[in-house]
């Protein structure tokens, strides 16, 4: 998508405001469903760096917040 024209760039975002504007439940659901899933994913992260402020290792963080090893691990190492 990045390597779009000009002319196809200026297209697309007119079809997109278009699409847009006919579809305006679509679009408030997918913001909310956006939001949301933000919303938690910043949750869990909080709670991961949080429990590891407290010393717990990896293994019993995803064990309390009942998620994978490997997803502890890939938020830790974010920063």
């Amino acid at each position: 998508m990045e390597n779009l024209s000009e002319k196809a760039r200026k297209l697309r975002n007119e079809a997109m405001r278009k699409w847009k504007k006919r579809n305006p439940d679509k679009v408030r659901q997918y913001q909310l469903n956006y939001w949301e899933k933000k919303a938690n994913e910043y949750t869990i992260e909080m709670q991961i760096k949080d429990l590891r402020a407290e010393g717990l290792s990896q293994r019993q963080i995803a064990k309390r917040l009942n998620i994978s090893v490997g997803t502890v691990n890939n938020y830790l190492n974010k920063q």
